[in-house]
């Protein structure tokens, strides 16, 4: 899996935030994390390039860890908001790299203050019902949510001005082994050099 795949799921993840932010649950609101495990088959829509057609999103109930896995390109991400840390395993090299989350993708796992819902209906996919909720603010964008907190479509617009949608295509609410989130035994990790001073990180090395 090489790394422009996740950086296309970085930008993906503002069509998700709405299952992985931290707000307590109002009537004016969708409710903003998941309350038990789920594992989501999305597919997604909008994008033109290499970036994989289809993601596997995995949530911890109160969506404290999310993996991301792309079928078509082997490996995952795995992002741990409450460590601010993210994850990303490489399946064919069978290696995996350690990071703090970008500060630019951590505000993706929180809805800023003034963020404004309003609800626009009810929609069914894949077999269950969500409210659809259309959001404005610095995260602008639409989706449907389920009652227990799980995004069933989300759409919104990329930094370079393009439309992504993700739908669901099946859903899970089955407990989610710990281990899924953990790199596979046998990996090897790899250290990335710290950024100099005006210049760009080299290589990661094992």
């Amino acid at each position: 899996m090489r790394l422009h795949f996740v950086a296309f799921v970085l930008l993906t993840l503002p069509c998700a935030a709405l299952a992985v932010a931290t707000v307590a649950a109002a009537q004016d609101r969708p409710v903003l994390a998941p309350t038990r495990d789920a594992t989501i088959d999305y597919k997604v829509e909008g994008r033109s390039g290499n970036g994989p057609k289809t993601l596997r999103m995995m949530f911890t109930a109160g969506g404290k860890q999310m993996r991301i896995d792309m079928p078509e390109h082997p490996g995952y991400v795995v992002m741990d908001r409450a460590g601010g840390r993210m994850m990303i395993v490489m399946a064919q090299a069978q290696r995996y790299i350690e990071r703090p989350m970008p500060p630019g993708q951590q505000g993706a796992f929180e809805m800023k203050e003034g963020q404004s819902f309003t609800r626009k209906g009810t929609e069914t996919i894949a077999g269950y019902k969500c409210t659809v909720w259309e959001s404005k603010g610095e995260r602008s964008g639409s989706g449907c949510v389920t009652d227990d907190g799980l995004v069933l479509r989300g759409e919104s617009a990329t930094p370079d001005g393009q439309q992504s949608r993700l739908i669901a295509t099946a859903v899970s609410i089955a407990p989610v082994n710990p281990d899924m989130f953990l790199p596979p035994a046998g990996f090897a990790k790899m250290e990335i050099p710290a950024m100099p001073p005006g210049g760009r990180p080299g290589a990661p090395r094992p």
